[in-house]
């Protein structure tokens, strides 16, 4: 595997123009779950305990106060949301929730926090049926995966991770395999995190991928190709791109690809900083999650922090772009976000697509005090 600030065959391309505006002021920073688009073409989410919708035209409306504060939304194949929320629940370990568009909110599973607690990422699968992680409980400590039938709202422990396959889950998806992939940030044979997968109907968890290990950049032992993944996406059948928070050359995450035939390859280092007087671009590093493809057949995506204000600025926006058969990405920094601008800075979730070339995000403050709810247009 390649190892050094970044490939030959992986460029940053010139920023390009884009249009950056404000839809709605918070008083404090909103839920970490991202903006979902309804069959009525609106937009809702969550803030400050709140279910809001977002109309296309930019009116911002209160639904309903819920006191729900979820890490994970999604739209279900019936038009409804469902999400998780890892403090909610009778017993304040976690709770799978089901929220109509008008604001009916449904507790379908609870956790007791002996066994399982802390719910985190919830997709769909193919079936019908939800699909998510946990954080662990007070006897495991280590998560599961888990199944949430849609007919009977029973949940299922599909997998129990450990700290040989990984735990702490920070991403899972279903690939057009019918496989669901995820990354562990904690755990795996370097401590580094792992790769992982399962068939849901026939649950063995399969590490792909242990990270952490390798060559190390010494003094201080940082893993050249990176450690404690944040996330996995299928950009093409059976091709992958993730990021990490941890490794590189700066030690703040790089930028990789995984496949079943060339296994995990380090593309890119995160985190460069111009002021360490490191020959490298200044990045953004700890992503907001997975990036959204676009219309334009590139992903956009957000990070928490960095960026061309140093290692601590306010984080990035940027574009990535990856040619399995050519072997080649772009990566571009488009919104150095400072807090002085209309939209704040600390992007607090990823992007959400318009389908019409915009993207809905979040950050989580502002020199006014609040985070922003705002619109990108690249």
């Amino acid at each position: 595997m390649a190892v050094g600030v970044s490939l030959a065959a992986f460029t940053a391309t010139p920023v390009q123009a884009y249009t950056l505006t404000s839809q709605h002021s918070f008083s404090s920073a909103p839920a970490e779950a991202p903006l979902v688009k309804g069959d009525d073409g609106n937009y809702y989410g969550f803030a400050e305990g709140n279910f809001y919708q977002l109309t296309s035209d930019g009116t911002y409306t209160v639904v309903e106060y819920l006191g729900v504060y979820p890490t994970s939304l999604i739209k279900g194949s019936d038009g409804n949301f469902y999400g998780t929320d890892p403090f909610g629940g009778f017993r304040n370990y976690g709770m799978v929730f089901q929220v109509t568009p008008s604001g009916t909110l449904s507790v379908l599973a609870e956790f007791d926090g002996e066994y399982v607690s802390s719910p985190g990422h919830l997709i769909q699968g193919s079936d019908g049926n939800f699909y998510g992680t946990t954080e662990g409980g007070y006897y495991t400590n280590y998560g599961t995966v888990f199944e949430l039938d849609s007919s009977t709202w029973t949940t299922t422990t599909l997998a129990s991770l450990d700290s040989w396959s990984g735990w702490s889950a920070t991403s899972l998806i279903q690939a057009s395999d019918g496989y669901l992939y995820g990354t562990a940030e904690q755990g795996g044979y370097y401590d580094g995190g792992t790769l992982f997968r399962l068939d849901p109907a026939y649950p063995y968890l399969e590490v792909l991928t242990h990270l952490g290990g390798g060559y190390t950049y010494e003094p201080y032992g940082i893993p050249a190709e990176g450690a404690k993944p944040a996330y996995l996406i299928e950009a093409e059948n059976g091709k992958f791109i993730g990021m990490t928070n941890e490794g590189g050359w700066f030690g703040r995450g790089v930028m990789f690809t995984y496949t079943e035939a060339m296994g995990y390859q380090f593309q890119f280092d995160l985190g460069g900083d111009d002021y360490e007087n490191w020959d490298a671009p200044a990045t953004g590093h700890h992503p907001n999650g997975a990036p959204t493809l676009g219309g334009d057949g590139y992903f956009y995506g957000t990070m928490k922090t960095g960026g061309a204000y140093g290692v601590d600025g306010g984080g990035t926006l940027y574009r990535l772009s990856f040619n399995f058969n050519l072997g080649y990405g772009s990566y571009t920094e488009i919104v150095q976000f400072d807090g002085t601008n209309s939209v704040g800075d600390l992007p607090r979730t990823g992007l959400t697509s318009n389908g019409s070339g915009s993207f809905y995000g979040t950050t989580s403050s502002s020199w006014g005090g609040g985070g922003k709810l705002f619109k990108f247009t690249p």
